[in-house]
C-alpha cells in the first residue's frame, strides 16, 4: 500500500487564511501602544529638562528664553528614538516628535509643558501643565509664558 502522509492544499490554505485574519485583527491594536511609547519618551525628555528651567528660574527670577539660557544643548542635538528636538521658549518646554512614515496620524506632533507659578507666594513650587490642562485658581502663567501662549493661539 502506497499511502502518502501530509497536508492537502486546502488544509494549508485554510491555515494561511486563519493566520491572515488573526494578523488583520491584532495589528491595529498595536498603534495605541506605540503612540503611548512615543508620548512616554516625550514626557521623559521634557521631565529631564524641567530641572534646568527651574534652576534658571530660581537663580534669575524669570524663565529662560531658549535652550542656551537654560544651559541646554541646541534643540536639534537633543534627540531620541521618537523625539526630533527639545527646545525651550520662555520657560515652556516643547518636544517635537519625529515624522512617522508608517503612521501619518503622528506626523509633526509635539509635546508641551508650560510652567505656572503661584499668584502670591514666590516660594511655592512651580507646576507643570500641558496646554489643554486648566490652571488652578491660585496659580497663573508667568507673563513671558502667557505672551508665548497668546501668540500661538492667533
Amino acid at each position: 500500500m502506497n499511502q502518502q502522509e501530509g497536508f492537502t492544499l486546502i488544509e494549508l490554505m485554510i491555515v494561511v487564511a486563519i493566520m491572515g485574519i488573526l494578523m488583520a485583527v491584532s495589528i491595529p491594536n498595536f498603534h495605541p501602544v506605540r503612540d503611548q511609547a512615543k508620548m512616554t519618551e516625550a514626557a521623559t525628555f521634557a521631565g529631564s529638562y524641567k530641572k534646568d528651567v527651574l534652576a534658571y528660574y530660581d537663580y534669575t527670577g524669570r524663565f529662560p528664553a531658549n535652550n542656551q539660557e537654560a544651559g541646554m544643548m541646541a534643540a536639534e542635538k537633543i534627540q531620541g528614538q521618537y523625539v526630533q528636538s527639545v527646545h525651550i521658549e520662555h520657560g515652556t518646554i516643547h518636544v517635537r516628535m519625529k515624522e512617522d512614515k508608517l503612521y501619518n496620524a503622528e506626523k509633526n506632533k509635539s509635546f508641551e509643558l508650560r510652567p505656572v507659578i503661584h499668584k502670591t507666594s514666590s516660594g511655592s513650587p512651580v507646576l507643570w501643565l500641558r496646554p489643554w490642562m486648566p490652571i488652578p485658581s491660585d496659580y497663573q502663567l508667568p507673563s513671558q509664558v502667557e505672551k508665548v501662549a497668546s501668540n500661538k493661539e492667533l
